[in-house]
């Protein structure tokens, strides 16, 4: 309470906030590099102390459900032969999203006069959160938990060199959350102590509507 006092900002609110970006973050990050596998494919992960608490470990994320053709230097020709690899899943664009680091995007893939940046959207334009541009109508999306840390595999290894980046075409439809009880933060006082407690819960899953381990829902290029 005293320091709520002190503080140039309302302290329990602000610790409320990044409470949730905190969750909010968790379940991007677990979106994107979860697995459920015994031995989590990154290395880093798996070798962590605190691994079984880690968001990594959530649920079966776009890279562990992915099909993982090679893309090495990027190319709308190889992003275009990636999709191919997602057969009927990756007809429709509207049903698609590039998933990929700011890194991948700033340093190549705004190099290409095929990738339409927001200005060149038009008003019409159904912005995404994250997104930054369109390839052949899908949005391509940033993402801070796109990792630029991996092997030529498309995940951390014991061997590395872990200085490359992944992109990911999902089909969104097909991976959808189910939520069992959504966010709940709560502020609790304790007047003894004049202490402020805040807790978040939320109960939830991210699961493939068409079986990842038989259908292409999900395409990884690596060696980026």
């Amino acid at each position: 309470t005293e320091f709520e006092e002190d503080s140039i900002v309302p302290a329990a609110q602000f610790a409320q906030n990044e409470l949730i970006t905190a969750i909010q973050n968790g379940l991007e990050n677990g979106v994107i590099n979860g697995s459920e596998a015994a031995t989590h494919p990154d290395y880093d992960i798996q070798n962590d102390g605190n691994s079984a608490m880690l968001t990594d470990r959530l649920w079966d994320g776009y890279r562990q459900t992915a099909v993982n053709p090679s893309v090495d230097t990027i190319t709308i020709t190889k992003l275009r032969q990636l999709r191919a690899k997602m057969g009927r899943y990756g007809g429709n664009p509207s049903n698609l999203a590039y998933v990929t680091s700011i890194k991948t995007i700033l340093n190549q893939l705004l190099n290409f006069p095929e990738v339409l940046t927001l200005e060149k959207l038009g008003p019409n334009a159904t912005i995404l959160t994250g997104q930054l541009a369109q390839i052949d109508g899908a949005p391509l999306i940033a993402s801070d938990f796109a990792r630029d840390d991996v092997s030529a595999t498309g995940f951390n290894t014991v061997g590395g060199p872990n200085t490359l980046s992944t992109i990911e075409i999902v089909h969104r439809p097909s991976l959808i959350f189910g939520d069992v009880r959504g966010l709940r933060v709560e502020t609790l006082r304790w007047p003894l102590t004049e202490q402020v407690v805040v807790v978040g819960k939320m109960r939830t899953d991210l699961q493939d509507v068409h079986l990842s381990t038989s259908e292409p829902i999900v395409a990884m290029g690596v060696n980026v």
